[in-house]
């Protein structure tokens, strides 16, 4: 697995690069009326159809390098009756490696390794007292007005009582 989401794996008649890009993940999503990850689900659970399996590895190939038709014809050739579980795992490691990339790339290990070396201080637990948990209760505030709320009265007069129109006009 690579960190540009590709793969290379023995499939077929030799070794090839499988790389699935964001067009070739349109593309697939397109031909299979479904999304990519739920296309790696049927390909996972074992509730795949045929044509997951020849889109991913035919797109794969092309997201890697091979021509269109070249891929057309490797697909034709390698993808058979007696060959779908091996052709599975084979369409499987290549979505797997489009949608989550090389496990072993340790994003943002880098930035925090970093950031310890820019303080001083060892990283110690919070010294500062627990948050407070809520009770299941709800807080009424009217110290702020927010929303709807109706500002308060600087007449003294309630603000909920009913309006007398004629006196306003």
């Amino acid at each position: 697995m690579s960190s540009d989401g590709s793969i290379t794996r023995a499939w077929g008649d030799g070794e090839h690069r499988f790389r699935l890009r964001i067009g070739e993940l349109r593309e697939l999503e397109a031909k299979r009326e479904a999304g990519a990850f739920e296309i790696y689900s049927r390909l996972a659970s074992g509730s795949w159809r045929v044509d997951d399996i020849v889109e991913v590895l035919r797109l794969g190939l092309i997201g890697g390098g091979i021509a269109p038709v070249m891929a057309l014809g490797l697909t034709a050739k390698y993808v058979t009756p007696t060959s779908f579980l091996e052709n599975v795992v084979a369409a499987r490691e290549v979505l797997l490696c489009a949608l989550f990339g090389d496990p072993a790339d340790a994003v943002g290990k880098a930035i925090g390794a970093a950031t310890e070396t820019l303080t001083d201080e060892p990283s110690s637990p919070s010294t500062s007292a627990p948050a407070q948990q809520w009770d299941g209760r709800f807080a009424t505030s009217t110290s702020v007005p927010s929303g709807n709320s109706l500002l308060p009265s600087t007449d003294g007069a309630d603000a909920m009582a009913p309006v007398n129109r004629k006196h306003l006009a």
